[in-house]
């Protein structure tokens, strides 16, 4: 039996990473919705469907997958949340005075998004 590998890809721009979170912040509140029934994973695929062809239309390395954009999306968030956290600790650590931060533009767009989505979220519930 042969294993079929996958040709790799090129990496990722940072003009790349860049375009996709503002890709994604265009569809932010059905790519972000923490449901999972069926109408909902359908609607998120759509969505990512959308998002891949509007960065294949502009990007600089080839040819991207829907899956590997939810890929990266998922390290910038990961990568996003640690540097912050990290920031934190290193302020408390010198209980508000100089230090390095490591987190970038990035980061603080990407955690802006998930606050924005949280108090839409609450708002709606709250109306309800």
């Amino acid at each position: 039996m042969l294993i079929k590998m996958e040709k790799r890809s090129k990496n990722f721009t940072a003009n790349e990473k860049d375009s996709l979170v503002d890709l994604v912040f265009e569809h932010k509140n059905i790519i972000e919705n923490k449901k999972t029934d069926a109408t909902t994973t359908q609607e998120k695929n759509t969505a990512w469907e959308i998002v891949t062809q509007q960065f294949n239309a502009r990007n600089e390395s080839g040819i991207r997958t829907a899956k590997q954009l939810k890929e990266l999306y998922g390290l910038l968030k990961r990568k996003a949340r640690k540097n912050l956290h990290n920031d934190r600790a290193e302020r408390i650590k010198t209980s508000g005075g100089a230090y390095s931060p490591q987190s970038s533009e990035m980061d603080h767009n990407l955690f802006l998004m998930k606050i924005h989505l949280i108090v839409v979220q609450h708002y709606i519930t709250m109306r309800l």
